[in-house]
């Protein structure tokens, strides 16, 4: 408990820092029933929870995926010794079930995602060693450094912008012959689309280009002819398995030794003509969709603006009314003062007190006419 508190220090002041010390041991004895579930709030930043019971879905989700992983490695795998990355870790939804590893093989995680990278490091450090990524390249790790890594929806969501530098960093941080398993979305997807599913026409296919991680990020599609023409530069790919993880297709591939740029991995193939112009047609649907939406936002917002500046009006003639009705109140009470000060005064003057017999003679006057008229009727 002592070294976690200093690891945890050191985080403090340093956020993005890896601590190691050669005096603490990689594995902890922990298993995963023995690591809480992160908050809804956290566990829904990599993607949204089904209905019902959510810790045992988050569990299930990353099982999957841990079997997903390990049914696919290399014949004659050992974990001894070995250095594996989990691209795109989040809260350790995948990474948790490999505590029982951690004892012989050396486990990183990275994400961009600080509120979940944060809840992973306070939960899973050690025994994981977990770091913070950028939207683009490089990674905080040298050349070389992995024997595996596996990225669970990431690829799904990189755009033309960035998939290539990714992959080549990827590349870069993998040994010789390393493992690469990564999910993409396939065939399997295709009512994501909302179009039939054309092989020749997806290639690459961008979805919501542009939107904000906070809103799921843009959707990316690709078809197994684009991935062994572009990924398969960079790596030998052993399989590609349209209903590898449940929801999503799995790539397993073999780093090539192999000197590439990424121009090297973007050019495009001789048939390739159909997916560009397909690709082309969708994001300028969506401009003129994100338009149409702009203006009648603009729209909605002018015609709010006129409706608050009526509310606005009507509350400017309320507040004038209102002081006007306090003006005349306040009117009304300094006249009843006066008139209770001039009574005050007649109460005590001479001639009201002289008068007073003359006063009470009329009242029991006026009494007595009033019973004889009820006892005439």
């Amino acid at each position: 408990m002592r070294l976690q508190a200093v690891h945890r220090l050191v985080r403090a002041y340093r956020p993005n820092a890896t601590v190691r010390s050669v005096a603490v041991p990689i594995g902890t004895g922990r298993s995963e029933e023995e690591v809480p579930v992160p908050p809804l709030e956290i566990a829904e930043r990599a993607g949204p929870i089904a209905s019902g019971n959510f810790p045992a879905h988050y569990k299930e989700v990353g099982r999957l995926c841990r079997e997903a992983i390990t049914d696919r490695l290399p014949e004659g795998w050992t974990w001894e010794g070995k250095r594996a990355l989990d691209f795109g870790c989040g809260a350790g939804r995948v990474l948790r079930h490999f505590l029982p590893e951690s004892d012989r093989c050396l486990f990183h995680g990275c994400d961009i995602d600080e509120p979940a990278l944060a809840w992973a490091i306070e939960h899973l450090s050690p025994p994981f060693e977990l770091f913070a990524s950028r939207e683009m390249p490089p990674l905080r790790r040298p050349d070389a450094s992995f024997d595996l890594v596996w990225a669970m929806s990431v690829f799904t969501h990189l755009e033309h912008e960035s998939w290539s530098a990714w992959l080549l960093e990827l590349h870069r941080v993998l040994k010789p012959g390393g493992t690469l398993i990564a999910s993409y979305k396939g065939r399997r997807q295709q009512w994501l689309l909302g179009e039939p599913w054309d092989d020749e026409r997806i290639g690459m296919h961008v979805r919501a280009a542009g939107l904000e991680w906070s809103q799921g990020g843009p959707a990316v599609f690709h078809s197994e002819w684009w991935l062994r023409a572009h990924w398969g530069r960079a790596f030998e790919i052993i399989s590609l398995e349209g209903e590898g993880l449940g929801g999503q297709a799995l790539a397993v591939m073999c780093r090539r030794d192999v000197e590439l740029t990424r121009e090297d991995l973007e050019r495009p193939e001789p048939d390739e003509l159909t997916a560009a112009v397909h690709q082309g047609r969708q994001l300028y649907g969506e401009a003129a969709e994100q338009r149409r939406i702009a203006r009648e936002r603009t729209a909605r917002a002018a015609r709010l603006a006129g409706r608050r500046d009526q509310l606005l009006a009507v509350e400017e003639r309320r507040k004038e009314r209102i002081a006007a009705l306090e003006r005349q109140l306040k009117r009304a009470r300094e006249d009843n003062a006066k008139l209770e000060r001039k009574l005050g005064h007649l109460t005590k003057s001479r001639s009201w007190q002289v008068t007073a017999p003359l006063r009470l003679a009329g009242t029991l006057a006026s009494r007595a006419s009033a019973s004889r008229r009820e006892s005439g009727a």
